[in-house]
C-alpha cells in the first residue's frame, strides 16, 4: 500500500468550523421566520376579507351586524396585545407566534364548517385574538434579531408580510373561479398553510430560548462570584442602588397623575418624537384601512357591482402596489427623512380613499386600491423605524406591542361606526366620511413637522429620521 493511502486512511475527517454552523443555523431560522410571517398574515388576511362576504351570504349578515362583529374581535385582539404580548419576553416572542398561528388554524377550521351563526363568531373572536398576540411576537422577533441591521430586518419582516397579502387573493381567486363563487372552499385551502406557518417559526424560537438559557446560566455565574465566590467582595452593578433621576423625583412626589406623566415620558412610543410619529402614523392609516379589510370586498360589490373573483383582483392590486413599496424601502434602509414620508402617505391615502368612494367604474376602483396600497405599505414600516431607533431592544417588545394596542383602539371604534353609516347613508357615504379622521390625524403629523420658523424645516425633517 501507498504511503499517500497510509496517509489518507489516517487524515482526520474534516468537520464543519463552528462559526459556519453558527450562520448556517441563523440562515435556517431566518427563513424559518419568514415562512412563518408569509403563511401567517395571509391566511389572516384571506380570513378577514371573506369573513364579510361569508357571513352575507350563509347567515344574511348586514354591515351593522359584520361591524359590531368586527369591533368585539378587534377589542379582544387589543386585550391579548396589551395583556399578553405586552408581557411575553423578547426570547419567547418567536414561540409567540407560533401559538398565534396555530389559533388561526383553529379558527379558519371553525369558518369552513359554520353555517350556524355562533360557530361564527367563535372563529371571528379567535382569528383576532390570534393576531393580537402573533403580529407583535413576529415584530419582535425581527426587531430583535442580530443577523442583519435591525432596520434592514424590520423592513425584511414588512417585505414579506406585503408579498404575502399579495399572493394570498391571488390564490383565493383562482380557488374561487375553480369552485364556482363557493366562498368556504378559501378557508379548506389555507388551512395547510397555517399550519406550515406554524411549523416553521419553531425553530427560530427554540434558537432564541437557548440563546437566552446560555447567557442567564453565565450572568448567575458573574452574579455568585460578586457575592462571595469571586475575590473582589463587592456587590454587582445590577443590585446597586441607582441615581435619582428627575423621572424618579417627578414620579415620588407627583401622586398618580406624576407616575402616569413620568410613564409616559419614559415610554419610546410616548415620551419620544420618533415614537409618536410612529404613533399618529399609524392612527391616521388605521380608519382607512379597517374600511378596506372589513368593508371593501362589500363595497365593491355595492358600488361597483363586481363578483367575489373581481374583489379579490382589486385586492390583489392594493396589497401588490404595498409590496412594491416595501421593496424599495428595504432596499433602501435605513430610509431618510421619515416624517416628510409619513406626511407623504396621508395626502396619498386623502386621494385614494375619494377615487375609491367617489368612482363608478370598475376601472376607478382598481386605481384607488393601487393608490391606496401606496400609503399601507409605506405607513407600517416607516413607522415600526421610527420606534425602533426610540427604544433599545430589550425595550422594544413593549414598545412594539404599545404601538399595536394604541393603533387597535381605532380597529374597534371603526367597524360599528362604519358599519352604521353604511346602513344608513350607504358604502359611498361611509368611504368619503373616512376622510375626515385622516385628515385630522394627517394635520396632527404635520404639525409635528411643521416648525416654528420656515428656516428650520429641514432639521425638524431631519430630526425625524
Amino acid at each position: 500500500m501507498r504511503s499517500s493511502e497510509l496517509a489518507s486512511e489516517h487524515r482526520p475527517i474534516e468537520r464543519p468550523k463552528p462559526h459556519l454552523m453558527r450562520q448556517l443555523a441563523t440562515v435556517i431560522s431566518i427563513a424559518g421566520l419568514l415562512v412563518a410571517t408569509a403563511a401567517f398574515r395571509s391566511t389572516q388576511n384571506m380570513a378577514q376579507t371573506t369573513l364579510p362576504l361569508l357571513g352575507k351570504q350563509r347567515l344574511g349578515l348586514g354591515a351593522s351586524d359584520i361591524g359590531v362583529l368586527g369591533a368585539a374581535g378587534a377589542l379582544l385582539g387589543a386585550g391579548a396585545t396589551v395583556g399578553i404580548a405586552r408581557r411575553i419576553p423578547w426570547r419567547l416572542s418567536a414561540l409567540e407566534a407560533a401559538v398565534g398561528s396555530a389559533i388561526t388554524i383553529a379558527a379558519v377550521v371553525l369558518f369552513w364548517f359554520s353555517g350556524h351563526l355562533a360557530l361564527f363568531i367563535i372563529a371571528t373572536l379567535l382569528l383576532a385574538f390570534a393576531g393580537g398576540i402573533a403580529m407583535p411576537g413576529l415584530a419582535a422577533a425581527f426587531g430583535t434579531t442580530r443577523a442583519m441591521h435591525r432596520e434592514r430586518a424590520l423592513g425584511l419582516y414588512t417585505l414579506t408580510l406585503s408579498a404575502s397579502l399579495a399572493l394570498g387573493p391571488v390564490v383565493e381567486g383562482v380557488v374561487l373561479a375553480l369552485s364556482h363563487q363557493n366562498l368556504r372552499e378559501p378557508f379548506l385551502v389555507f388551512i395547510p398553510v397555517a399550519g406550515l406557518g406554524t411549523i416553521a417559526v419553531v425553530p427560530y424560537g427554540l434558537r432564541c430560548w437557548r440563546e437566552h438559557q446560555d447567557a442567564s446560566r453565565a450572568q448567575m455565574a458573574e452574579t455568585s462570584g460578586a457575592f462571595g465566590v469571586g475575590d473582589t467582595g463587592q456587590l454587582p452593578a445590577a443590585v446597586v442602588d441607582q441615581p435619582i433621576t428627575e423621572g424618579t423625583r417627578q414620579h415620588r412626589r407627583g401622586g398618580k397623575l406624576g407616575r402616569i406623566k413620568a410613564r409616559l415620558r419614559s415610554d419610546p412610543l410616548f415620551g419620544t418624537k420618533p415614537g409618536r410619529l410612529a404613533l399618529n402614523g399609524q392612527l391616521l392609516y388605521s380608519m382607512p384601512f379597517s374600511a378596506v379589510v372589513v368593508f371593501g370586498g362589500l363595497a365593491e360589490h355595492d358600488l361597483y357591482h363586481v363578483n367575489p373573483s373581481v374583489t379579490e383582483a382589486a385586492f390583489t392590486t392594493f396589497f401588490l402596489t404595498s409590496f412594491l413599496t416595501r421593496l424599495v424601502i428595504t432596499w433602501k434602509a435605513p430610509l431618510a427623512h421619515k416624517g416628510a414620508w409619513l406626511a407623504a402617505s396621508a395626502v396619498l391615502t386623502i386621494i385614494g380613499v375619494f377615487v375609491f368612494g367617489a368612482g363608478n367604474a370598475e376601472w376607478e376602483l382598481f386605481a384607488a386600491m393601487a393608490i391606496l396600497g401606496v400609503p399601507h405599505g409605506l405607513t407600517f414600516p416607516t413607522s415600526l423605524a421610527l420606534l425602533a431607533e426610540s427604544a433599545p431592544p430589550e425595550e422594544l417588545p413593549k414598545a412594539n406591542s404599545s404601538l399595536f394596542a394604541t393603533t387597535s383602539i381605532t380597529n374597534v371604534t371603526a367597524p360599528a361606526i362604519l358599519g352604521a353609516i353604511a346602513d344608513t347613508l350607504g358604502y359611498r357615504a361611509m368611504l368619503l366620511l373616512v376622510l375626515v379622521p385622516v385628515a385630522v390625524f394627517g394635520g396632527a403629523l404635520i404639525s409635528q413637522l411643521w416648525p416654528s420658523e420656515p428656516q428650520k424645516l429641514d432639521s425638524r425633517l431631519n430630526s425625524a429620521t
